[in-house]
């Protein structure tokens, strides 16, 4: 019998580190293409809030395949805590946008 919740909960750390590869390999392109550092290109808000959304989501597929409490509140922790920065960058991002 398939563990359904075992398979979502690991599909979503493996979503996560596929939306930062991806966040990577676009900033990488951009960066070749504008002939700018990797680091600017990722300095930018909305790459953050991407990268912020897919460390979410890694944090959040921890979470759910931990199998201690320790483990769960760690990862919980910090799924928090990349949110709250993810929204910061968001706002940022925002704010930049609607300045130009």
């Amino acid at each position: 019998m398939i563990d359904w919740f075992g398979l979502a909960a690991n599909a979503v750390w493996i979503a996560g580190c596929m939306l930062a590869l991806a966040a990577l390999s676009i900033g990488q392109w951009r960066a070749r293409n504008e002939a700018a550092r990797l680091r600017d290109v990722l300095a930018r808000p909305m790459t953050q809030v991407a990268l912020f959304i897919a460390t979410v989501l890694f944090c959040l597929g921890m979470l759910a395949t931990s199998s201690t409490w320790l483990e769960r509140i760690a990862w919980g922790a910090l799924a928090i805590a990349f949110s709250v920065q993810g929204l910061l960058a968001y706002r940022r991002a925002r704010r930049v946008r609607n300045e130009t």
